[in-house]
Parts: C-alpha cells; sequence; structure tokens
C-alpha cells in the first residue's frame, strides 16, 4: 500500500490500489491455497487410516471370539 501509495508517480485511487495489491499477491495466494489442499488432504488420509486401524482392531477381537479365544 505505501508503495503504490507514496513511491508511485501515478496517483491510485484506493479501489485501484487494493486491485493492484491483490494482483501483486496472486502468486503467494495460490501457493497458500495449494499447500491448504495439500493439507486438509493428509487430514482425510490420517483419519481413513485411523477408521481402517479401528476396523481391523475389531475384526480381530471378532475372529478371536468366533474362535473361542484358543488362539493369541
Amino acid at each position: 500500500m505505501k508503495e503504490y501509495s507514496e513511491k508511485s508517480d501515478v496517483r491510485y485511487g484506493s479501489n485501484e490500489k487494493m486491485l493492484l495489491i491483490e494482483g501483486d499477491l496472486t502468486e503467494i495466494s495460490e501457493k497458500i491455497e495449494l499447500v491448504e489442499n495439500h493439507r486438509k488432504f493428509i487430514d482425510q488420509t490420517i483419519q481413513t487410516v485411523d477408521h481402517m486401524l479401528y476396523g481391523i482392531r475389531q475384526r480381530i477381537a471378532l475372529e478371536e471370539y468366533l474362535r473361542g479365544s484358543t488362539v493369541k
């Protein structure tokens, strides 16, 4: 904002300055969005693995029950 207000030879209105700043920051915003999407994907993957591990534990308990707990 300071660069467009004080260091530029052209006088911009406040709306124009905001558009110029948003344009300058688009690359950074895209990177932030990419990292955020990847973080969400990793969170969902961890949640899926947690559910699978819970299911395996329950399946082992069921198999032990069905076999009469003879195999340990």
